[in-house]
């Protein structure tokens, strides 16, 4: 227990003053940050953002070697994430009653400043850290909850082979393979260098921009946190509701017997 309590401060000390040391782009950041405030305001939000990123990281981290159990891991990495989207969402409302700023505005700021704070304690520029975060781990994350349903599916036909499970099995089939097409894509699509990469998804985010008549933050939101939290909050509350009726079917008959 001890071993853990200072393993927690210790890794968010270091993780803080390697932002600090390795971040090439300290500069770049600090006018990422000082757009939504003026840059001496800038520089603090940029800094906060670094401790309170790694504190966020770290604290979880904690918690998942102590309290979570492997079967419920996946539960524990979407709350993770709907937390941080919450402790943005309350900085960014503060925020906009100190400044007077759009919400919309500091929420992205927010995060931006969040992801090139880790993207910093990586040895990442900006630019590399969105498209390692933004398409590759978060399409990742949609294909591997997409296998986990197929997966449970497949394991509900093996246990009771009937029509309408052989039905349910390959339509998760069905799903995974459809997102594993989809990773596939998205991975030759921004198959360049990681700068070049961020460049093409800017260039289509403004293109999908103007062609629903909406702004470029409201775009980011519907991809990047509704659609991914859509996608895989879906996948695996359907996975786990039906590993849970197979799990109480199954305890149901034992009982009987």
């Amino acid at each position: 227990m001890f071993a853990y309590s200072f393993y927690v401060p210790a890794v968010v000390l270091a993780t803080f003053v390697n932002s600090c040391f390795h971040a090439d782009d300290m500069a770049a950041l600090l006018v990422l940050a000082g757009k939504y405030a003026d840059i001496e305001t800038g520089a603090h939000i940029l800094s906060a953002a670094l401790l309170l990123s790694a504190v966020l990281v770290n604290v979880w981290v904690y918690v998942a070697i102590r309290k979570i159990k492997p079967s419920n891991f996946d539960w524990w990495v979407s709350a993770f994430f709907l937390a941080f989207i919450l402790f943005c969402i309350v900085v960014s409302v503060t925020g906009s009653i100190v400044t007077g700023k759009p919400v919309t505005e500091l929420f992205f700021g927010m995060c931006c400043a969040s992801l090139g704070a880790v993207g910093a304690a990586w040895g990442l520029d900006y630019k590399e850290i969105c498209v390692v975060v933004n398409i590759y781990v978060q399409s990742g994350i949609c294909l591997l909850s997409a296998l986990w349903l197929s997966r449970v599916l497949v394991l509900l036909y093996i246990r009771k082979k009937c029509f309408s499970r052989f039905l349910l099995m390959a339509a998760g089939i069905c799903i995974g393979v459809a997102y594993l097409l989809g990773f596939i894509w998205a991975c030759r699509h921004y198959a360049m260098p990681l700068a070049d990469a961020y460049n093409l998804c800017v260039h289509e985010l403004i293109m999908l921009t103007k062609e629903y008549g909406t702004t470029y933050y409201n775009v980011n939101y519907a991809i990047f946190i509704i659609l991914f939290l859509i996608l895989t909050i879906g996948n695996i509350a359907i996975a786990e509701t039906f590993r849970k009726r197979c799990v109480a079917n199954r305890r149901g008959k034992n009982a009987i017997s």
